[in-house]
């Protein structure tokens, strides 16, 4: 039992730790280990044993009465025969006068454009499938999940301790000519991947410190201070990726954290503690804003000034920018894109990475220059992109497997303790998931599996004794 329950802790986190340390997972040449760890996940998985306070109603389930299982298996079966079918030739259409490509071998079928990018889809999603399957069912009960968390957290804090060397060294000090013009973040070659990474990592450690200090007794000094210390790296390392986006949400959940440690118990505390308490909230903040202020006042200033700079100076123009705004400027087109790509494969998409092919069939000519610009490859919306390259099909089995892992989440107070674990944690989840209807954070395998892993281990986590 211990073999069983050790595989499939330490399968999950090499699972997660080989995308979050290499590249964020993006780089097609460096993935080749992910299917290869999703396999062993996946068997650690169905060796997996019941936790001891299970009953054996649920000792004699395992994988195989496992929704998700039955969920991801059509799924896979999806973005199999997509590869399969995959090679759209481009040929030209003298019609339409412009280079189309043409339909896969079988057009009744599922298919994608090239097999390499179908290929990927294969190495993204076999891995988070497996990932969801050897959590629920490897690494159980309260104490295996908190620790996996814990554990997740401290990788994450040691990526960080780098991310903030390497903002020392290069953008402070100016000892070297990293980053350069394309910023990268250690291993992230995406800032706002490292940022929706660091983001769940600040949140995790969050609601594990205040579970902790929350304790009537059994407190750990030493873990304390550990999960203070992440707390406080993955925040700076927020700061160091320079995306607005994780910043600005990472100081609304820095606010959060705040008041409920100043007012969470407030009416059965006595009149010193509660003053004590507040002052070692507002001695922290000042600390933490002077820290930020000499440590990156100038580059994270800029950040923000250089989209004000850019503002309209007359009402009519003004108006103007606040409409492209709020579509999100040249993010519209891309998104036009996918809905036009999704009317026409609407039940199994196009396939994998199909908007960097298929979007000059569907733009104007004066438009193909946008789409051939870096980044134009992505819809920048996770939930439309995902649509369009696995159809209403693909989709919603995705859908239905995070609400099967989250549907224990709502299970009430009987059955799950709503502590800071729980609160902190879902911020983070919810922050992440409504970030990605403007930006991209699960492109990324880094992402991905670090938010299904925290999805999937909250509510073993937070679950009564």
């Amino acid at each position: 039992m211990a073999f069983r329950k050790h595989l499939a802790f330490w399968s999950v986190l090499a699972l997660i730790a080989w995308p979050v340390w290499i590249t964020g997972g993006t780089q097609p040449a460096w993935q080749g280990p992910l299917p290869i760890l999703g396999a062993i996940a996946l068997i650690a998985a169905f060796l997996g044993v019941p936790s001891e306070d299970e009953g054996r109603k649920r000792r004699r389930g395992g994988v195989l009465s496992d929704p998700v299982f039955y969920i991801g298996i059509p799924f896979m079966l999806l973005l199999a025969v997509q590869w399969w079918n995959a090679g759209r030739e481009l040929t030209l259409n003298s019609d339409l006068t412009k280079w189309i490509y043409g339909p896969p071998r079988i057009a009744s079928l599922p298919s994608a454009v090239t097999k390499e990018d179908a290929a990927e889809m294969l190495r993204w999603f076999f891995p988070a499938w497996a990932l969801i399957l050897c959590v629920r069912n490897g690494v159980r009960g309260q104490r295996d999940t908190r620790r996996l968390l814990r554990a997740l957290l401290y990788c994450g804090c040691i990526l960080g301790t780098l991310s903030i060397l390497q903002y020392l060294v290069a953008v402070v000090w100016g000892l070297t000519e990293i980053p350069s013009e394309s910023y990268f973040v250690v291993s992230f070659g995406y800032p706002n991947h490292a940022g929706a990474y660091f983001l769940l990592m600040l949140c995790v450690a969050l609601g594990l410190l205040l579970s902790e200090l929350g304790k009537e007794s059994g407190k750990s000094r030493a873990r304390i201070f550990a999960l203070s210390t992440c707390a406080a790296v993955c925040f700076l390392a927020i700061q160091v990726t320079l995306s607005r986006a994780a910043m600005l949400i990472s100081w609304g959940v820095a606010l959060v954290c705040a008041l409920h440690s100043v007012f969470g118990g407030w009416h059965v505390l006595a009149p010193v503690r509660r003053f004590n308490r507040a002052l070692t909230v507002v001695v922290v903040a000042v600390l933490g804003f002077f820290v930020l202020y000499g440590f990156g006042r100038d580059r994270i200033k800029n950040e923000f000034l250089d989209r004000k700079r850019k503002q309209p100076e007359n009402a009519a123009e003004a108006a103007g920018t606040l409409v492209a705004s709020a579509a999100f400027g040249d993010r519209a087109l891309q998104r036009e894109t996918a809905v036009k790509i999704l009317h026409d494969h609407r039940w199994f998409g196009a396939g994998g990475w199909c908007q960097r092919y298929l979007a000059a069939t569907y733009a104007p000519m004066e438009k193909w220059s946008h789409f051939a610009s870096e980044g134009k490859a992505n819809t920048h919306c996770d939930p439309l992109q995902f649509l369009s390259e696995f159809g209403i099909v693909g989709a919603v089995l995705m859908a239905a497997a995070v609400l099967v892992s989250a549907m224990p989440l709502f299970a009430g107070r009987r059955r799950q303790s709503l502590g800071p674990t729980m609160f902190f944690c879902c911020l983070g989840l919810m922050a992440v998931w409504a970030w990605s209807f403007t930006d991209l954070p699960f492109r990324s395998p880094a992402v991905l599996y670090t938010w299904l892993a925290i999805l999937s281990a909250l509510p073993a986590a937070t679950a009564r004794r």
